[in-house]
């Protein structure tokens, strides 16, 4: 018998500098549904994220590259198909989204 479900969503939470330019750039560039608190993408069960303002600019620190990296990731998405990651990274770039790093497959 299967182990009823818990936990329904886990939302990633993030500390941002400039919690006005943070939402603009999340609902106008990467095409988000945001409020005041939630920036989020396909509903609270799709990619959402908990804007906090920092108390200061200096406490916003991006997740270092774990070992053997070259790039730090503060999150991921998953996407049923490889068409439509393709198509989110080519909506993210044609809008002008900071791309970190390029799509990467592994054999």
């Amino acid at each position: 018998m299967a182990k009823p479900k818990t936990i329904g969503a886990s939302l990633t939470v993030l500390l941002v500098s400039d919690a006005s330019r943070s939402q603009a750039y999340y609902r106008d560039v990467l095409g988000f549904d945001v409020t005041d608190w939630w920036a989020e993408r396909d509903g609270l069960d799709g990619l959402a994220l908990k804007l906090l303002q920092a108390a200061s600019p200096e406490d916003v620190k991006p997740n270092a590259p774990a070992k053997g990296q070259s790039v730090g990731a503060d999150m991921y998405a998953y996407v049923d198909t490889w068409d439509r990651l393709e198509a989110l990274f080519r909506e993210f770039k044609a809008k002008g989204a900071f791309i970190a790093q390029d799509i990467v497959t592994y054999p």
